[in-house]
């Protein structure tokens, strides 16, 4: 009797090791826009087409009571060709998040990955969860966002989140990322823009 328990038990120590291995971090290659980014082994994928003809691919997976999400969407807009653009179009993504999950904006600040535009933000939503998202902009029609939310209880700004946060790599993109900081009367220049948008 006592060695089938040992023989359960060993079986048991076993399985959970393997569950503990499959939960581990990887770089997962996505196929559709061809970045990567830290993950579980299988993200949940899912693809859809929006009202304004957006290919959007999202890959979604929980780890350690944070909600990762990480989307690529292919735009099919016209290039307009008009000084600041690329911040124009990153606004209104920015926005359009913001809208979306009626969520407040906490902070925001331009950032750079291997000279490719984006944006760094923290938004709170109504449940009480915080976010910081990354977006970038890739020849005005490539855009590759990265959100990481907590369960409301544990920080957002943890090591954890700055490794996943900083895995995101898209062609032609390096690890550093450089940041300006955007001053608080901007943000709240900012915040009049979004209600004016609604």
């Amino acid at each position: 009797m006592k060695k089938k328990q040992i023989s359960y038990f060993l079986m048991l120590v076993i399985l959970l090791g393997c569950k503990q291995s499959n939960n581990e971090l990887i770089i997962y290659n996505a196929n559709i826009g061809d970045f990567s980014f830290l993950s579980i082994t299988s993200p949940k994928i899912s693809r859809q087409l929006s009202k304004s003809s957006i290919d959007i691919t999202s890959y979604s997976y929980e780890y350690n009571k944070y909600t990762v999400s990480v989307s690529f969407y292919k735009m099919s807009n016209e290039i307009l060709g008009i000084e600041n653009e690329a911040s124009l179009v990153l606004d209104n993504m920015v926005g359009g998040a913001i809208n979306n999950t009626n969520s407040t904006l906490i902070d925001i600040k331009d950032v750079f990955l291997d000279g490719i535009p984006g944006k760094e933000f923290t938004s709170i939503y109504p449940s009480g969860i915080t976010g910081k998202s990354r977006i970038f902009l890739k020849d005005l029609e490539k855009v590759y966002m990265i959100t990481i939310s907590n369960n409301g209880l544990n920080s957002i700004n943890d090591s954890l989140v700055d490794r996943i946060i900083n895995s995101l790599q898209i062609p032609s993109s390096m690890q550093k990322i450089a940041t300006k900081t955007i001053e608080k009367d901007t943000i709240e220049s900012f915040q009049g823009y979004l209600e004016l948008s609604e």
